[in-house]
């Protein structure tokens, strides 16, 4: 299947059931057509980087906010279209191409993973600033540079879906790396009558995706003197091998010293009150606690961090997510399936109010709960709310 989406956009009316309740309003344009360049592309991805998100968030290749990081950041194989950094520090690297670029859909993907393989070169001088109000260290982005933990991303106005199967044979070559690739189209929409509201529509969708699955080999190996080495390299499980018949049993598994630890709800409260937390979080992270007396249908679960970490969840769906370090998360996917629809729409109303910019700009807010714009006790006050809203709802009897 060549497209993805309907060349033609719908009006439609809730309140006719006529010949009129929908009608055609917009139809798709390539960049050639309206005579856009790349550097338009780049620029709307890079003045609002959920164009590109957006369709990777919902695919599961990513669950966190992104900034831009930076435009045409130069590597030693050429100059990265769009930078994108995530609030854990992971890199997001875009290539735009639009459907007049003579370049070949081999050329395109070989060269967003040279720059991915290059971009560890780079001294911290070279590279941007982070984006200011962020949180994001340069350590977490050194740490995640390191890992090869990138998400790649080729948006156009009009992609090929073919370009995954090869690079498929690309991404084989570098087996340890944690690459996750995701062909984004950014499809034009023109308006078929020019009123002088309406402006053209930008609709982002997926037209492939090719998710890394990490495989590794362990090789052990006898030297000379009946000492035994083992080392991990890339490969398919099926090459895995033994290469010392001495060797009676088969080596224990190693574990990854980089995975961020589990918390229990114990370790998590331990925590809270004996670290160097300030004390608003505290009574934050206490009063989550006091909840479950008012509403037993609610569950706290420790989360992964290295800092403590406290899941707010209700239907196994999370309400909201505290991290000691930081911030609070907050997951607006999530909500209806938590709370209902209504107490889900009551819940983002009082986020909006409590913080308008953050609810404004970002698909997964964080809350800074060090600043005094955080409004924790509000924000406790609003959860219990909707939280009373949500089982009155559900009662037997009501609506």
């Amino acid at each position: 299947m060549k497209r993805t989406v309907s060349p033609l956009l719908f009006t439609a009316s809730v309140f006719q059931t006529g010949a009129k309740s929908s009608q055609v309003a917009y139809e798709r344009r390539t960049a050639a057509q309206l005579k856009l360049k790349e550097d338009w592309f780049q620029n709307a991805i890079a003045t609002n980087p959920r164009l590109v998100i957006e369709p990777c968030i919902e695919a599961g290749l990513t669950d966190e906010n992104w900034w831009f990081w930076g435009r045409e950041v130069e590597t030693e194989v050429g100059p990265i279209d769009v930078l994108l950094v995530s609030e854990s520090g992971r890199v997001c690297i875009v290539e735009t191409k639009l459907a007049y670029n003579p370049e070949g859909r081999r050329k395109v993907v070989a060269q967003l993973l040279d720059y991915a393989a290059h971009l560890a070169e780079l001294r911290s001088d070279q590279l941007p600033g982070l984006p200011a109000d962020s949180g994001i260290t340069v350590h977490q982005v050194e740490r995640r540079i390191e890992e090869a933990d990138f998400l790649l991303v080729v948006a156009g106005d009009s992609l090929d879906s073919r370009a995954v199967k090869l690079s498929q044979a690309f991404l084989a070559q570098h087996m340890l790396s944690t690459w996750d690739l995701a062909l984004v189209e950014l499809s034009i929409f023109e308006p078929l009558v020019k009123n002088g509201g309406a402006g053209y529509l930008l609709v982002p969708h997926l037209r492939g995706l090719l998710e890394h699955e990490i495989r590794q080999v362990l090789k052990v190996t006898v030297d000379s003197d009946g000492r035994h080495r083992a080392a991990i390299s890339g490969g398919t499980p099926q090459a895995a091998s033994v290469s010392a018949p001495r060797v009676a049993a088969a080596a224990p598994l190693l574990e990854d010293a980089s995975a961020e630890p589990a918390w229990s709800v114990p370790q998590f409260f331990a925590e809270l009150d004996a670290g160097a937390v300030p004390e608003a979080v505290k009574r934050f992270g206490r009063g989550l606690r006091t909840l479950i007396q008012r509403h037993p249908t609610i569950q706290l679960e420790g989360g992964e961090g290295k800092y403590g970490t406290l899941l707010l969840k209700k239907n196994q769906a999370t309400i909201l997510k505290l991290c000691l370090d930081r911030f609070i998360k907050l997951t607006p996917r999530s909500f209806p399936t938590a709370l209902g629809d209504r107490a889900a729409l009551t819940y983002m109303d009082g986020l909006r109010k409590l913080y308008p910019e953050l609810m404004a700009n970002q698909s997964q807010p964080l809350i800074w709960h060090s600043k005094p714009e955080a409004r924790l006790e509000e924000l406790l006050a609003l959860v219990d709310r909707v939280l009373e809203q949500s089982e009155t709802e559900r009662l037997p009897g009501t609506r």
